[in-house]
């Protein structure tokens, strides 16, 4: 279980984690109330940031993008309260109840995959003051 991880100070990629390299496995986890909000992270993922490898199995739910004020500065960079994949498989996992909070721009609530696979996975109830809720 990955839970309650807080980076709002840090400029960092995946606040309950940040997965890379071909051969890295996650799977059977649970990763759930993470919170970023800070602009400066590059590439963001406030639950998960994929790049390499395998993340399957997993539930991520409940991890928040955005200040506690409700704002989150525009950034030019792909966000996602959910996942972030850059890379690698997200299989059979379960992306529910993540929160974007902020102005409308590149921010997605849920799941943004710019590159990777997503297999057989579940993405709902994921909301947003203001955003999309998944993008390819």
């Amino acid at each position: 279980m990955i839970d309650g991880n807080n980076t709002a100070n840090a400029s960092v990629s995946g606040a309950g984690l940040h997965q890379l390299g071909g051969n890295a496995l996650a799977d059977r986890c649970v990763i759930t109330n993470n919170y970023t909000g800070n602009a400066g992270a590059s590439n963001g993922g406030a639950g998960v940031y994929l790049a390499g490898g395998l993340l399957r199995n997993s539930l991520i739910a409940r991890n928040r993008l955005g200040s506690q004020g409700g704002a989150i500065a525009a950034v030019s960079s792909p966000y996602a309260s959910g996942v972030r994949v850059a890379g690698g498989i997200l299989q059979n996992c379960a992306v529910v109840g993540n929160i974007y909070r902020g102005a409308a721009n590149t921010n997605i609530v849920g799941v943004h995959a710019s590159s990777g696979t997503l297999l057989n996975c579940i993405i709902d109830d994921n909301t947003a003051s203001a955003g999309l809720c998944a993008r390819r």
